[in-house]
């Protein structure tokens, strides 16, 4: 493509200096284009330097313009600097600013037309409103509606054939820019700036605006007539069918579970050694001997039972025929909630039931804070229970506590100074109870923080022993999706339907207690003087 740069770029208008840069633009590209080690180095850097000139032009042009508009406003200010006497200035337009026009190609003087006079002319003084003053220059302004906001399209810098801070004229400037900038990246390009939109937003509140400032302020925008001259979209709102949703399934209770073939199961008390065990022994002596000789034995006592029956739980949800034709993801996504709803449900009622069923061990007293708190609480509950049942001290015990206390006890050692604990670790936190020999876990569903503001200043546990609480289960039924004829006449279905068989043995004794903990850091209560 053959590019020529006029040797004196003043002469030519606007118009012709654009096309100029565009051609050049375009020569560069084309070379650029050009197979590896083909490129003449050469011209592009003439085409480089003269499309440097063209915009240098261009900025010329639209320096001496700003100088004049500045020039030619410094001057209607000398000029109508006195403010007209009362009743003089009737019939003008009351606090009419001077407007500049930009019109390109048709150089950069000044120059002063008269007023159009009105349906009927009415005598002016000469310190009534200033007349209407055009301004010719070259460079390209915006063009905005009359009455709504001045929106200026500034170009972003290495857009083929515009100069940076340059500004759009119109959409179809705009867009034949994204259409250059477009053709010069590659596959797979970030996002790339073409233009910036500036609004022309005048009227700001901010901490300095004062109280009838600001009413003002919110009287003018919130006028009806304002909100018409903006627009009106003319068309509703768009629907988002996609449902977000937060549930989860953690923190739920964690039995062992087992199957039931009837109607329930019959399980025997609890059989352990009592606290007494020369209830169960015998000692032999010379003098027992001596007495009557007998040793003394125990009976094996027979078992009593527990009958514990099956529960029916489950859900059942209906929905309309014309919702599922229209609007299928609110029933996916109520099945889904419903569906999360119920194993926590379960969850919560089988804790419940081993909280009411638990021998309670009482409420110890803080001995530090949170961390030592509750370490201490739960350690002790589950040494309680190894001397009351001689279990063996390697036995893990399972401990149930709020799903909260995991928190409390990090947000507890993050408040601890001179160590560094911002960051403490699940596995950390777990640490501490296994070398204990017990099992946590921390369940949703028991003791919820409900409005908290604060750290609960109390924590309830249970321990047990493995398998002292299990789950006898019939399996479930799962209909899914049922139609029949008395839902039909109202067009409904039901969506979805399961329903579980299950029940909650006990068969070793669990022991629950308290604690009162503070969330503060402190490893030891202050010494008493």
């Amino acid at each position: 493509m053959d590019f020529e740069l006029p040797a004196d770029l003043t002469t030519i208008t606007p118009d012709e200096l654009d096309s100029l840069e565009t051609t050049a633009v375009e020569a560069f590209d084309q070379i650029a284009e050009s197979p590896e080690g083909e490129a003449d180095l050469t011209t592009m850097s003439e085409l480089a330097e003269a499309i440097e000139a063209i915009r240098t032009e261009r900025g010329r042009r639209a320096d001496a313009a700003e100088q004049i508009v500045a020039q030619a406003e410094e001057l209607l200010k000398r000029v109508h600097a006195e403010t007209p006497a009362e009743g003089e200035a009737e019939g003008t337009a009351e606090g009419e600013a001077v407007e500049v026009e930009a019109v390109e190609g048709e150089g950069t003087e000044v120059e002063a037309v008269e007023a159009e006079a009105e349906a009927e002319p009415e005598l002016v003084t000469a310190a009534a409103t200033p007349r209407r003053i055009p301004l010719r220059r070259t460079q390209r302004q915006p063009v905005v509606e009359e009455g709504g906001p001045l929106a200026v399209i500034t170009a972003a810098a290495d857009i083929p054939g515009f100069s940076a801070g340059s500004h759009f004229g119109d959409r179809v400037e705009l867009a034949k820019a994204m259409t250059a900038k477009a053709r010069t990246l590659s596959n797979h390009s970030d996002n790339v700036p073409v233009a910036t939109f500036d609004l022309g937003i005048t009227d700001w509140i901010d901490s300095e605006t004062d109280a009838e400032a600001t009413e003002a302020l919110l009287a003018k925008v919130a006028d009806p007539q304002s909100l018409v001259a903006a627009g009106e979209w003319c068309s509703p709102s768009e629907h988002i069918y996609e449902y977000l949703g937060v549930e989860g399934t953690d923190g739920l209770l964690d039995l062992p579970t087992f199957g039931v073939k009837r109607g329930g199961v019959q399980v025997p008390t609890p059989l352990l050694l009592p606290s007494n065990l020369a209830d169960i022994t015998f000692t032999y002596t010379e003098a027992i001997r001596g007495a009557d000789g007998t040793k003394e034995c125990v009976a094996v006592p027979c078992p009593t039972w527990s009958d514990v029956r099956l529960e029916a739980d489950g859900i059942c949800i209906t929905a309309g025929n014309l919702t599922e034709r229209t609007n299928p993801e609110l029933i996916a996504r109520y099945i889904t909630l419903v569906g999360a709803g119920h194993l926590h449900k379960m969850s919560g009622k089988r804790i419940t039931s081993m909280v009411s069923a638990s021998t309670d061990g009482g409420t110890q007293p803080s001995v530090g804070s949170a961390t030592s708190d509750i370490l201490s609480g739960v350690s002790l509950l589950a040494t309680r229970y190894r001397s009351l049942y001689k279990t063996s001290e390697s036995l893990v015990l399972e401990a149930v506590l709020p799903f909260w206390a995991k928190e409390a006890i990090r947000a507890d050692l993050a408040a601890r100074k001179g160590v560094s604990l911002l960051a403490v670790s699940d596995a950390e936190i777990m640490s501490q109870f296994s070398v204990r020999n017990i099992r946590p876990q921390f369940v949703m569903d028991w003791q919820a923080l409900a409005n908290a503001t604060a750290w609960p200043t109390s924590c309830a546990y249970m321990v047990y022993a493995a398998g002292a609480w299990a789950v006898g289960s019939a399996g479930t039924l799962d209909l899914g999706v049922v139609r029949d004829s008395t839902l039909n006449s109202t067009n409904d279905y039901t969506a979805a339907w399961t329903e579980e068989f299950t029940l909650l043995v006990n068969r070793l004794p669990s022991l629950k207690g308290t604690v009162t903990i503070n969330v503060d850091g402190i490893t030891a209560p202050e010494p008493v003087a």
